[in-house]
């Protein structure tokens, strides 16, 4: 706690993917969203980060788009192949600590 204040805290997940992007609704009422798959796995991804005690989490798919200096240069750790509710296969899910 800084200067008397609660530190902010959130979590991570990312998923590389496709994704439906815009405007969604009724004339009466408009959102600016996104949906698909894609974010359903990155929600429930970030999820995991409460049951793993981490912050910031992203599947093997977004490292392997990173390449292996970022990788290397910011020593992602394994966190093993997780059961993501929806997806027949697991997924390799990778922490990093940010601060």
């Amino acid at each position: 706690m800084a200067n008397g204040l609660t530190p902010l805290a959130q979590r991570i997940g990312i998923y590389q993917g496709f994704a439906l992007v815009g405007n969604i609704g009724t004339k009466d009422k408009l959102e600016y969203t996104v949906i698909g798959g894609t974010i359903n796995t990155a929600s429930r991804i970030e999820a995991f980060g409460k049951e793993l005690g981490k912050d910031f989490l992203v599947s093997k798919n977004v490292l392997d788009k990173l390449g292996s200096d970022l990788v290397e240069k910011y020593k992602f750790e394994s966190l093993g192949k997780k059961q993501i509710r929806g997806k027949e296969v697991q997924i390799e899910l990778f922490s990093i600590d940010i601060l």
